[in-house]
């Protein structure tokens, strides 16, 4: 029963590791598709908008594709969170488990999907308010 407890231990602390890399992983990939989402949402918004000076009519559906793609990454953020809240309880329980003091995994991935998701949701109102509104404002200014 000795070497029992010890190979638990050591599996435990392996499925820690790989639980710890997973959220490695998942948050740089939240970060990498936010910045890639402003990234694009700010190219396209910056040639609907740019120097050509089109007919505001003409501009304002050039300004839905970045605002839809800010919204629905941001929903999708929003609804990672339950996942991300699953994993980290797994997480926390193993590190209970092992008598580990480590950094709180689970809440950084937790809180960067909820303020990433809100800024996305928050960017792509912004857009969508200026594509309804841009007919109405005057570009000569």
């Amino acid at each position: 029963m000795s070497e029992e407890r010890p190979l638990q231990e050591q599996r435990d602390l392996e499925e820690f590791q790989r639980l710890s890399l997973l959220f490695q992983f998942y948050l740089n990939l939240v970060l990498q598709v936010f910045i890639a989402t402003l990234g694009i949402a700010g190219a396209v918004s910056t040639f609907t908008l740019g120097k050509n000076r089109l007919d505001p009519r003409v501009a304002a559906p050039g300004l839905l594709m970045p605002a839809m793609l800010c919204l629905g990454i941001g929903i999708g953020f929003l609804f990672a969170v339950r996942s991300s809240r699953e994993i980290g309880a797994s997480l926390k329980e193993l590190k209970e488990v092992l008598h580990l003091r480590v950094a709180p995994h689970g809440a950084n991935l937790t809180f960067a999907l909820r303020g990433l998701g809100l800024l996305l949701i928050l960017s792509g109102v912004g857009l969508f308010f200026l594509c309804v509104m841009l007919p109405w404002i005057k570009l000569n200014a």
